[in-house]
């Protein structure tokens, strides 16, 4: 969940919103924002898997940047993604064929290993963009926003 200003972005439509970060000072200042029913602390999967409800909506943005490979992550959300559940996230920007560590420490991911991942998991890509995704000293870092559905 990170600081909360995603959440607030979608707090409108949703009836109960969760949110897990493996900081205690991000779960701090998401607490103050008022947009979470519940916080959680730890490793997204290992929170998710833990839970015994089912989802219809997962937002990670500008979290699966500190994943490399992607399969784990998927795998929580298809098994806590109740039926047509989404899923939107940012990446980014790579070219190559997966994934790889920039120079900032963060990963960047490839379309088609999202593609893959995805698919792997009954995901479809529904909608992707590219996009400038944060501004990283004097320039902006490319970066890439998706729309998955899963489609069992």
């Amino acid at each position: 969940c990170g600081t909360g200003l995603s959440g607030i972005a979608f707090r409108d439509c949703t009836e109960n919103m969760v949110g897990i970060d493996l900081s205690g000072e991000m779960l701090d200042r998401a607490s103050g924002r008022n947009v979470y029913d519940t916080l959680l602390q730890g490793e997204i999967g290992q929170v998710l898997d833990g839970l015994a409800q089912k989802f219809d909506f997962f937002l990670a943005a500008d979290v699966v940047v500190y994943f490399q490979d992607l399969t784990g992550l998927f795998a929580s959300i298809r098994k806590k993604a109740a039926r047509e559940a989404l899923f939107v996230f940012s990446t980014e920007r790579y070219d190559g064929e997966s994934f790889a560590v920039t120079p900032t420490g963060r990963t960047a991911h490839s379309f088609d290993y999202i593609r893959t991942v995805a698919e792997r998991f009954q995901f479809r890509i529904m909608e992707h963009i590219q996009i400038p995704i944060r501004k990283e000293k004097e320039g902006w870092i490319e970066g890439e926003l998706y729309l998955l559905k899963l489609v069992e």
